[in-house]
C-alpha cells in the first residue's frame, strides 16, 4: 500500500500522517520566520539613518493599530461591549505621543502620555455619563483601559529601547525574545512531557520553557561578542536570562486571554504564526524588563561596578 493509501482512509488520518503534516508545519513556520526576521532586519537597517527612528515609528502605529482590532475582537468574544475605534485610535494616539516626545526631546513623553492615557479613560466614562449608558460601564471602559496599558503602553518600552540605546537595542531584545520563543517549540516538541500551567496553556510544557530560556540565553551571550553589543558577556548572560523568562509569562499572559475568548489565535495575520498579538505577546512583556535591566546595568556601570 502506498503513503497515500495509508495516510488517509474514508476521511480518517492514519498512522504517518500526523508526523508529515507536522514536518510541513515546521517548513512552512520556518520559513516564514526566515522572511520576518529579513523584513525586520530591512526596517532596521533603513531606520538606523535616523537616529529619531521615523521608520521604526511608522512600523509601530501599524502594529498597534492591528493589534488594538485583535484585542478588541477577543474582547467581543468573551461578551464585553469593546469599542474598536476608541481601543484603537486611543492605541495610535498614545504610541504617537510616546514616541514623538521621545524622538524630538521637546516634551516629558512618559509624562504626557500618562496624561494621554488618563484622558482617555476619562473620555470614555464622560461619554457614558452623557448617554446615560449605565450597562457594562465597568467592562467597556475596563476593556479599553486593559488594552491601552497591555500594547501601546508596555511597547513604550521598545520605543524607549530604540532611541536610548539604538538599533542595536532593539535587535537584542527582539533576537533574545525570538529565540526563546523558537527553544520554546522545538524543546518542547522534541522533549516536552510534563505540562506547564495546564489550566491556562494545554501546550507548554517544562521542557518548553526550559528551552526558551537557553535559547536567550545562548543568543544573548551570543550577540555581546558581535559589533552589536550593548554589554559584556557575564551581563549579557543576566539579559538573557530575564528576557526570556519575562517572554514566556508574555506568552502566557496572552494565552489566558486566549483561552477565556475560546480561541486558538488572536487573528489570521500569517499563517503557522496568527495574529499580530500572537507574534508580539513575549515582547509586551519582555520590553518593559529589557529597559529595566538596561537603565540598572547604565547606573552600575556608570557607577563603577560590572
Amino acid at each position: 500500500m502506498d503513503g497515500s493509501e495509508t495516510a488517509r482512509r474514508d476521511g480518517v488520518a492514519q498512522p504517518g500522517e500526523y508526523p508529515r503534516r507536522r514536518a510541513a508545519g515546521v517548513a512552512v513556520r520556518s520559513g516564514l520566520g526566515a522572511l520576518l526576521v529579513l523584513l525586520i532586519a530591512l526596517v532596521l537597517a533603513v531606520d538606523s539613518v535616523w537616529p529619531q527612528g521615523f521608520l521604526y515609528g511608522a512600523v509601530l502605529l501599524a502594529v498597534v493599530a492591528l493589534s488594538m482590532h485583535e484585542f478588541s475582537h477577543l474582547a467581543q468574544r468573551v461578551g464585553l461591549c469593546a469599542d474598536l475605534r476608541a481601543m484603537v485610535l486611543g492605541g495610535v494616539t498614545l504610541s504617537l505621543v510616546h514616541w514623538g516626545g521621545l524622538a524630538s526631546g521637546a516634551f516629558d513623553a512618559w509624562l504626557w502620555s500618562g496624561a494621554v492615557l488618563c484622558a482617555l479613560v476619562m473620555g470614555l466614562l464622560v461619554a457614558r455619563i452623557v448617554r446615560a449608558r449605565i450597562a457594562e460601564s465597568v467592562q467597556s471602559v475596563g476593556a479599553c483601559a486593559l488594552a491601552w496599558v497591555y500594547v501601546p503602553v508596555m511597547l513604550s518600552f521598545l520605543t524607549a529601547v530604540r532611541l536610548e540605546w539604538g538599533v542595536a537595542g532593539v535587535i537584542a531584545l527582539l533576537a533574545v525574545c525570538k529565540a526563546g520563543s523558537s527553544g520554546a517549540y522545538f524543546a518542547g516538541s522534541l522533549l516536552g512531557r510534563r505540562k506547564l500551567v495546564p489550566g491556562v496553556s494545554p501546550g507548554k510544557t517544562v521542557a518548553g520553557a526550559a528551552g526558551a530560556i537557553a535559547g536567550a540565553v545562548l543568543v544573548s551571550w551570543g550577540l555581546s561578542v558581535t559589533p552589536l553589543a550593548l554589554m559584556g558577556p557575564v551581563a549579557a548572560l543576566a539579559f538573557g536570562l530575564v528576557v526570556g523568562t519575562a517572554g514566556i509569562f508574555g506568552d502566557l499572559a496572552e494565552s489566558l486571554l486566549k483561552r477565556q475568548a475560546e480561541v486558538k489565535d488572536s487573528g489570521s495575520l500569517l499563517p503557522g504564526f496568527g495574529g499580530m498579538l500572537d507574534m508580539l505577546d513575549d515582547v509586551l512583556f519582555a520590553a518593559p524588563s529589557a529597559f529595566v535591566f538596561l537603565i540598572f546595568y547604565r547606573l552600575l556601570v556608570l557607577g563603577g561596578l560590572r
